[in-house]
């Protein structure tokens, strides 16, 4: 695959992502963490736990992960994670969806992963009971690949 295609890979499991987080936060107001890697063989794999605690499902995330990184067949991968916005970077709303960003083909660069901070609030209407939800402005940060080594 070109750069290109990658870089567009990386941009539509982050989307992806966000829409699952979404779709939760509508219907249960969180979500567990969840992890979308797309492989060598270009396969997008999702990765869930039955934990019930975020810290314990975040842990056995990364424990699957660090396995997958060994094997070596993980190009691209986001961790999605309900998070409360960092107070560097909150604005109006508190709560945001924290995705984690690696892709292989950036190790070379000094900046070679990214959190994208995609800042959320859950309201009702006053027409109906229905919960809706504001995304705000994503903010990235980057930082050197954790898992991607």
């Amino acid at each position: 695959m070109t750069q290109e295609e990658l870089d567009q890979k990386a941009f539509e499991l982050l989307e992806k992502a966000v829409n699952k987080a979404q779709a939760s936060l509508i219907r249960e107001h969180t979500f567990s963490p969840f992890m979308f890697t797309i492989g060598s063989d270009g396969l997008l794999r999702t990765i869930e736990n039955r934990a019930i605690d975020a810290k314990e499902s975040y842990a056995l995330l990364e424990d699957s992960l660090t396995q997958r990184v060994r094997e070596g067949n993980i190009d691209i991968l986001v961790i999605a994670v309900d998070a409360t916005m960092p107070e560097r970077y909150r604005t109006d709303m508190d709560h945001c969806i924290q995705l984690h960003l690696e892709e292989r083909s950036q190790l070379d660069k000094k900046i070679s992963a990214r959190f994208i901070y995609v800042p959320y609030q859950l309201y009702r209407s006053k027409e109906s009971e229905e919960v809706h939800i504001r995304l705000g402005q994503p903010v990235p940060a980057g930082f050197p690949a954790q898992y991607l080594k």
